[in-house]
């Protein structure tokens, strides 16, 4: 009983707010005036062109100390290497995300490039940028052409 009294009341609430007050004197209602607004003028956001890392296209073989970076992600590229010019000055290592090895002449030369990566590997090699890698953007190549010792 007291549900069936709270909906009576609720639709004749309902029923009393959708009714339009009645027009005076035969006049339609007119709409209220809006006081003026100033209009300010505001640039619309514009984006700037993506920068893109500086692509360095093979070039001339460097020795580089080649470590794990420690990082692990959920997508691709992912720089799960680091890599430091060996007989400059120590700076921030430059992250690589893929290693190529095709160049080395055995698979036991691969292997130990491959195994040496955890506690570092003194490899000559080159650095390119692969435009557009995956979800994660561009992906840095580090082209092992010599494993040193």
């Amino acid at each position: 009983m007291p549900l069936r009294r709270a909906l009576l009341c609720l639709s004749a609430l309902t029923a009393v707010a959708c009714q339009q007050p009645p027009a005076s004197q035969g006049r339609t209602p007119q709409p209220q005036p809006q006081p003026a607004q100033p209009t300010r003028s505001v640039p619309m956001p514009t984006r700037a062109p993506p920068t893109e890392p500086p692509a360095e296209a093979g070039g001339e073989p460097r020795t580089l100390l080649l470590q794990d970076s420690g990082l692990r992600c959920i997508t691709f590229p992912c720089p799960i290497y680091s890599v430091q010019p060996v007989g400059e000055a120590p700076g921030e290592p430059r992250q690589v995300h893929e290693l190529d090895l095709s160049a080395l002449g055995s698979d036991a030369e691969r292997e130990r490039v491959e195994e040496g990566v955890a506690r570092g590997v003194r490899v000559e090699g080159t650095l390119s940028v692969r435009r557009k890698a995956g979800p994660a953007g561009d992906a840095t190549v580090l082209r092992v052409t010599r494993l040193l010792k």
